[in-house]
């Protein structure tokens, strides 16, 4: 939606707040985050749009067990599946292709269209 439309300003209305406690809350929720997902490869985070109001991609592909499968060096991580990693010098065509065989996949096995989160230009 509004694809062809860029934010160039922002207004935002923040709160004070004890520092101490945002800084816990940030550093709490970066924690999470990063036992969750990927760090260990190089990756441009989530792949894939959610598809639907509680439907998650990372279950699908589990489900197809596509955890580690890969094209060129280009692979759906291990640790998590909603993740493309670089685990040597995958081009942007490995990338393409993996993103591209993913999507035929699942929509084979549950007949939706995944959308990717990034714009590829």
């Amino acid at each position: 939606k509004d694809k062809d439309k860029i934010v160039l300003k922002v207004w935002l209305s923040l709160k004070k707040g004890n520092k101490s406690n945002i800084k816990d809350k940030m550093d709490r929720i970066k924690s999470i985050r990063w036992e969750k997902q990927p760090r260990d490869y190089p990756n441009c985070g989530s792949v894939f749009k959610r598809p639907g109001k509680n439907i998650y991609v990372g279950p699908m592909m589990d489900e197809l067990d596509l955890k580690g499968y890969r094209i060129g060096d280009a692979m759906v991580s291990k640790k998590h599946s909603g993740f493309i990693v670089n685990v040597g010098n995958a081009t942007g065509d490995d990338i393409l292709n993996l993103i591209k065989s993913i999507q035929k996949k699942i929509k084979k096995a549950f007949n939706i269209d995944l959308e990717i989160e990034q714009r590829v230009i």
